[in-house]
């Protein structure tokens, strides 16, 4: 890839030199460099103190400078900015022991411009203009994290990689902060590669060149005005104990809703949604919902859908888009009983047997499904059994009777005529997934909207739905999954872990 590593520096030979240029040189990408260089004292001594860099004189200013960078590259042309201090660039490694075989540890990398082109390919993949690093070496918090996200997350200035759009900025403190927001306006998304990370010096007192060194007040005072610039994509400042601020980015599209014992429902055909990554205790989730039986089989329409997508659960509540369905009480001990003693089976699908992808942990996600599934028999053979359609019994309602029996009665008492087997009840299938973790993903072969809620003695783990957003960058957060969500790829028929009756 032909990307170009342009550096802003004023005033900072000795620094460069120290940092980013012993950096280049160990990786052999000084011939990718141009240095824009802000005062003619600079000229002189960068051009013969490094000959073999490249440089254009630029106005001064660290706010017009890097303005200054985003013109001078043509649109969409692949650059790393970088600052004059980077220290080193770092990996995420698996370094597991016999007695702590989940250690990871961050490492030097080996190959900086195999990072930058695996950033690059990811940010053109998903259609982010804007890429770039975890802003601290940290294993642990990087190890959380999946390896990259599209979501609105802070891209740390020092390591920068655009996708050139020309897109000015108008703060000159916090600047950063601000190219995220406006990356992410533009284009629903920014790529952050988690798995890597940098080091770097920030706001260091005794800077004689570069921006200067910010007081606390400064900080604060800066992190305000860009706060106030942008509210809704800011939750709130975080001042440390030596007077640095951060600003705590929150993504406007997704909602974060409690499902333990609480119905939802909402248009999982429609919207995108997943769990969130963590929770603590076994944690079962019980979702409901109905399949197309018709032989020519086509997505039903999206109805009552009039309102625009919401950005608060009580706009959401009205949309329809979801909302809690208004339930009883019931006992649920008898069916958590049922559940832990009842052994779930990994996720596979039939034919080949492959798990679906829409599973991070695909070998250890575990579930059961239970009331209607779609038939794998002809049509001729659906006639000979007076069966008009692809209507057919799983197979699990009776080899789990007892459970099966508690999840109906369990779901019933919560709401009259909710599951069942007939037209008469509101749903007639369900899965109950144990301590599955889904990316996000599209129910596309289900029919209308469906209802989930999770029991079990858990924390976290709330459903995720994405409102808000354009179908394009709905697309990027599925990953590998595509347009469509979770179908089975190998036999089309079976998705979201239902047990398909086989052809005899």
């Amino acid at each position: 890839m032909n990307y170009t590593i342009a550096i802003p520096t004023y005033k900072r030979l000795d620094v460069f030199r120290r940092k980013t240029y012993r950096l280049l040189k160990r990786y052999n990408l000084c011939e990718r460099v141009v240095l824009f260089l802000q005062c003619p004292e600079d000229v002189k001594e960068y051009t013969e103190a490094f000959p073999e860099l490249k440089y254009v004189e630029a106005p001064s200013g660290f706010l017009n400078c890097i303005n200054f960078i985003t013109q001078h590259f043509p649109v969409g042309h692949p650059v790393v900015q970088m600052h004059d201090d980077v220290g080193q660039i770092y990996d995420l490694v698996s370094a597991g022991t016999a007695t702590n075989p989940d250690y990871v540890k961050c490492v030097i990398t080996d190959y900086a411009h195999s990072t930058f082109v695996r950033v690059f390919e990811l940010m053109q993949k998903y259609k982010c203009n804007l890429g770039g690093l975890y802003p601290t070496r940290n294993a642990i918090h990087m190890n959380d994290k999946e390896e990259y996200t599209t979501t609105l997350a802070f891209i740390h200035d020092p390591i920068t990689l655009l996708l050139n759009q020309r897109i000015p900025l108008e703060l000159s403190r916090k600047n950063d902060y601000e190219r995220c927001i406006r990356y992410y306006k533009r284009d629903g998304g920014v790529l952050r590669y988690n798995h890597s990370a940098f080091t770097t010096s920030y706001n260091p007192s005794n800077d004689a060149g570069g921006i200067g060194h910010r007081s606390a007040e400064d900080e604060m005072s800066d992190a305000e005005v860009i706060k106030k610039m942008f509210p809704k994509y800011i939750s709130y400042i975080k001042q440390k104990k030596n007077g640095a601020t951060s600003l705590i980015l929150k993504d406007k599209s997704m909602l974060k809703y409690d499902i333990h014992e609480k119905p939802l429902i909402f248009e999982s055909t429609q919207l995108y949604h997943k769990n969130a990554p963590i929770h603590k205790g076994d944690r079962y989730a019980i979702v409901l919902y109905n399949k197309d039986f018709r032989w020519a089989d086509t997505k039903s329409p999206r109805v009552h859908r009039t309102e625009p997508f919401a950005e608060d659960k009580h706009g959401l509540a009205q949309s329809g888009d979801a909302y809690y369905l208004q339930s009883g009480t019931a006992d649920v001990l008898p069916l958590l009983e049922a559940l832990d003693a009842t052994t779930f089976r990994p996720d596979r699908c039939s034919g080949p047997a492959k798990p679906h992808t829409k599973y991070v942990d695909r070998e250890n996600s575990t579930f059961l499904s239970f009331g209607l599934t779609l038939c794998r028999k002809s049509k001729q053979q659906q006639a000979m059994r007076g069966i008009p359609d692809r209507r057919g019994v799983n197979r699990h309602n009776t080899q789990h009777l007892h459970l099966f029996t508690q999840l109906c009665q369990y779901l019933n008492t919560l709401h009259p005529r909710l599951f069942g087997l007939d037209n008469t009840y509101f749903y007639s299938s369900l899965i109950v997934a144990k301590n599955a973790m889904c990316r996000f993903h599209l129910d596309s072969l289900n029919k209308g909207n469906a209802c989930i809620l999770g029991v079990g003695d858990y924390t976290g783990g709330e459903l995720l739905l994405n409102v808000g957003m354009s179908n394009a960058r709905l697309e990027r957060l599925t990953h590998v999954l595509g347009v469509g969500g979770a179908q089975c790829e190998e036999c089309g028929a079976c998705d979201d872990g239902q047990a398909v009756e086989k052809e005899e």
